[in-house]
Formats: C-alpha cells, sequence, structure tokens
C-alpha cells in the first residue's frame, strides 16, 4: 500500500520560507518512497538539515531500501548536496515536459539506503546541526 510521508517546510533562522521537502509513494512492501523537493536553497543550511532529517526518518524508522527523487529542475548547489548524499541518476525522459519556452527532461535520482549510511556521517560533519547534536547531554547522564 502506498502512503504519504512527513512534509517539512523549511525555513531561515529569520522565518523566511525557503521551501518544503516532502516524502511520498511510500511503499513498505518493496521499502521504497519518493521525495518531493522544492526548496531555493544550496547545500548548507537549514535545507540539508531537513533533508538530511527526512532521509533519516524514511530509512531509520521507515525502513525503506531505495528513496527516488522526481524532477525536471533541480539547482546546482542542491544538485551538488545530492551527489554528496549518494544519489544517483538512475533515469532520464529526454524533452518530457513542457516549460514555456521548449522541453524540460524529466530525471530520476535514486540513493540506496546502505550508501545513505556510509555518506551521511560525512554530511552529518559539514551541518551545523551535527555540533548542536553533539553538545545534547545523552539520556544516561
Amino acid at each position: 500500500m502506498l502512503q504519504s510521508g512527513p512534509v517539512m517546510l523549511v525555513e531561515d533562522k529569520q522565518g523566511t520560507y525557503l521551501g518544503l521537502v516532502r516524502a511520498y509513494r511510500i511503499d513498505g512492501r518493496d521499502r521504497r518512497g519518493f521525495l518531493d523537493l522544492r526548496l531555493s536553497l544550496g547545500q548548507d543550511g537549514p535545507t540539508a538539515e531537513t533533508i538530511l532529517a527526512t532521509l533519516d526518518y524514511l530509512f531509520t524508522f521507515v525502513n525503506l531500501r531505495k528513496v527516488y527523487i522526481e524532477s525536471a529542475s533541480i539547482s546546482e548547489p542542491l544538485f551538488q548536496w545530492l551527489e554528496r548524499a549518494g544519489f544517483a541518476e538512475e533515469a532520464r525522459l529526454r524533452q518530457y515536459i513542457w516549460r514555456g519556452r521548449d522541453y524540460s527532461d524529466l530525471v530520476y535520482y535514486g540513493l540506496d539506503g546502505d550508501v545513505w549510511l556510509e555518506r551521511r556521517k560525512n554530511l552529518e560533519n559539514s551541518l551545523l546541526i551535527s555540533a548542536a547534536i553533539k553538545q545534547q547531554p545523552s539520556a544516561a547522564q
């Protein structure tokens, strides 16, 4: 059964809306799902933190084995961050969507759960959220 997942709104420290990250088409049987990224910023800060948290949720708590992104337009900084996270282009439908003046390709990117677990450690170190997590007292204290 396909289900919808979390929707996370992204804001900067001043409360300016930056976009959203939404999980959808979650298939518990085949353990796959999709991310909808409607973001205006690049690879660091709240945008990356939100993607990091959403991927953690999907791979850890929902126990997905694969996450896909379907897009006709991803900004270059966001694309670079997705590559660092382990996403790879898996399919391209050429000249699929009319964008006012011409056709754009529809591209599918995929990320395997085991690749995510390897890459996540490196990404976490580059984010502000990792410093906050490390400063939190552990539950055992």
